[in-house]
């Protein structure tokens, strides 16, 4: 397992918390090239700023550059639009769907699987040199 931290360069403080959970003991599945990752930006005062989007970057680039993951997975719940476009516009494909897989705020919501292949991130992110 991994687990990383964006620091707020004046305060110090944590805004954003990412996690690589077990497919395998460490987080990651060196055999698979598979990886399930995870977000937090739980104070609202970090929210919508770009954040999240710049520190999962910097995880897909850490994932397929330095761990040579071929697949990098996520779970994220129908009612996080906000998160849902910003792993879109990543490159993330959904792949399915959880059905009412959590009860939140008096409610059940769904879980939406989605993933990103190497090649799929270095088409899209990765600078060809010529």
């Amino acid at each position: 397992m991994h687990n990383f931290a964006v620091v707020g360069r004046k305060t110090g403080g944590f805004p954003c918390t990412i996690r690589t959970t077990p497919l395998h003991p460490c987080g990651f599945s060196r055999e698979t090239g598979n990886a399930n990752i995870r977000i937090a930006i739980t104070s609202r005062e970090h929210q919508g700023r770009g954040l999240g989007t710049e520190a999962m970057r910097l995880l897909l680039d850490y994932g397929f550059g330095i761990l040579n993951l071929h697949r990098i997975e996520l779970n994220v719940f129908s009612y996080n639009a906000r998160a849902i476009r910003a792993y879109e516009k990543l490159g993330f494909q959904r792949e399915g769907v959880q059905r009412e897989a959590l009860y939140y705020n008096h409610q059940y919501h769904d879980s939406i699987i989605m993933s990103i292949l190497e090649d799929e991130y270095r088409a899209k992110h990765v600078k060809k040199h010529v």
